[in-house]
């Protein structure tokens, strides 16, 4: 069996090329990250959306990702840039967001910053 090795963790490593243009053609990027505020009448809500990304602030830091789900899964995927860092998720359940999943993000932030 061949053992694969990457310079640079695989967590860094998509949502680098995914931002930086390296998976997505400039304009599908470009699309992608015309940010509109989803609740524009929530003076508190910080979360924006473009073609299938979304980027908001929690706990102290600027996030990029994308939540969803199908019958019987849901996901979540947090980007925290300043830490170069991807959290993902997937569980088996019908509720969105997943129960626990929109704290998964900070919990994990907190452990690396040590707080």
């Amino acid at each position: 069996m061949k053992e694969i090795t990457f310079r640079r963790p695989l967590h860094s490593i998509f949502p680098a090329g995914l931002l930086g243009g390296k998976i997505y053609s400039p304009a599908r990027l470009a699309d992608a990250t015309d940010w509109m505020r989803t609740r524009p009448d929530d003076p508190e809500s910080t979360e924006e959306y473009g073609m299938g990304l979304s980027r908001g602030q929690r706990c102290g830091y600027t996030y990029v990702g994308h939540d969803g789900a199908l019958p019987g899964a849901a996901s979540v995927m947090k980007y925290m840039e300043d830490l170069g860092v991807y959290v993902g998720a997937v569980t088996n359940t019908d509720k969105t967001p997943a129960p626990g999943a929109r704290e998964l993000d900070c919990l994990i932030r907190e452990a690396l910053l040590n707080e």
